[in-house]
């Protein structure tokens, strides 16, 4: 796992640790390695949960996206929401 932008893991809830162990689990699986851009800090839209310490960005796999989110998905559950954006993923624990 590379942690990018001098950004700390310690910062994380320790929901959120799951979420990123989870990440970087199913990623090595598929060869890939998990790369966090945010955790705080960097430009995110209101009423983000980073600030909360409750959500990552991180930088997409190179290959097999759809198998490495859907078995990410699985694996966290229903109180994490995963985004894929253009550029990047966005992963946050949001319990409903």
């Amino acid at each position: 796992m590379r942690v990018l932008n001098e950004q700390n893991l310690g910062l994380l809830r320790p929901e959120m640790r799951h979420g990123v162990f989870a990440c970087e689990y199913v990623m090595n699986k598929y060869g890939e390695e998990l790369t966090i851009t945010w955790i705080r800090g960097g430009k995110h839209k209101e009423g983000s949960l980073h600030a909360k310490r409750r959500a990552i960005d991180g930088l997409l796999p190179g290959v097999r996206q759809a198998e490495i989110f859907g078995e990410i998905k699985d694996l966290i559950g229903p109180e994490y929401d995963l985004v894929i954006e253009e550029d990047h993923f966005h992963l946050e624990w949001d319990p409903k």
